[in-house]
């Protein structure tokens, strides 16, 4: 089989938005962009000019550009973004970019040098409902908060029925703290 090319996507997406009558939105993921700019490859750029070619490019389109990598989330307002950006947190950061400052990410400082930037911030979700030493339980942490209070609105990846996060026993519980407790 073959891989679509997102342009191929964005076609589609719009083909069947006009023919079904809905307006299904984009949500696109930047993947290791310091990987691709080391082999001469703007990723971001490319990934933004397609964006913008096909409409996304602003705040009233509903599409969501999301990069792990901070340096990336900012050098997307560089080089116009307008739409929603979304920085994805966590604690293992790039594979292939020594990012060591991704724990400022979880500090009330960190948080706030995101909001100059992004409009979503959006860690796992174990670093917004924080499993015990025993994985039995968890606690819920103040970084959903910090977010909103810093303009931002939240996220969290990747939830599914068949890998719980620890200290959860169901996904109907995952939900309830999801939607409600944390209000995602």
């Amino acid at each position: 089989y073959q891989v679509p090319s997102l342009e191929e996507e964005f076609y589609q997406v719009q083909g069947l938005n006009k023919s079904t009558g809905r307006n299904v939105k984009v949500y696109v993921e930047v993947k290791e962009p310091a990987f691709f700019e080391a082999h001469g490859l703007d990723i971001l750029k490319a990934t933004i000019e397609m964006m913008t070619k096909f409409g996304y490019n602003n705040m009233e389109s509903g599409a969501i550009l999301q990069i792990f990598d901070y340096e990336a989330v900012k050098r997307a307002r560089e080089l116009g973004w307008k739409g929603e950006l979304c920085m994805l947190v966590t604690l293992n950061g790039q594979e292939h970019k020594d990012d060591k400052a991704r724990h400022a990410w979880l500090t009330t400082e960190g948080v706030r040098d995101i909001a100059k930037y992004a409009t979503i911030y959006a860690p796992n979700f174990n670093l917004l409902a924080v499993p015990s030493a025993d994985g039995k339980s968890y606690t819920i942490s103040p970084l959903g908060d910090l977010a909103k209070k810093n303009g931002m609105k939240l996220h969290a990846w990747t939830l599914r029925a068949d890998s719980l996060p620890k200290g959860f026993r169901t996904f109907g519980e995952v939900l309830d703290v999801a939607f409600g407790t944390i209000r995602l």
